[in-house]
């Protein structure tokens, strides 16, 4: 898998700060837990990076980009839920524990 500098396998521990709307404040630049509805109607969960763009119509749109290149590039749209903004990755390598 790559996911870029900091990879999240399998087995990592990730600390997550739920939000709401009202708490949320500014999350671009930052990376949040989504929660979406795939093709079958299941719920999926997805870790992204927040960036604000413009659109082909020059419209303002939130882009949702994964980590790992082999993932599309999203757009947010209002059948996406943002639960949560992630604050740290803990990679357990043995006994140990290293927090980025």
């Amino acid at each position: 898998m790559n996911g870029g500098k900091s990879p999240i396998f399998d087995g990592d521990l990730l600390l997550l700060e739920f939000i709401t709307p009202e708490s949320a404040g500014s999350l671009q630049n930052q990376t949040v837990a989504i929660e979406r509805l795939d093709s079958a109607g299941d719920s999926q969960y997805l870790l992204r990076d927040i960036k604000k763009a413009t659109d082909e119509n020059g419209n303002s749109c939130y882009q949702l980009i994964a980590k790992n290149p082999d993932y599309e590039t999203l757009v947010a749209d209002e059948s996406m839920k943002t639960f949560a903004r992630l604050k740290k990755t803990s990679v357990l390598a043995s006994s140990a524990k290293v927090f980025k």
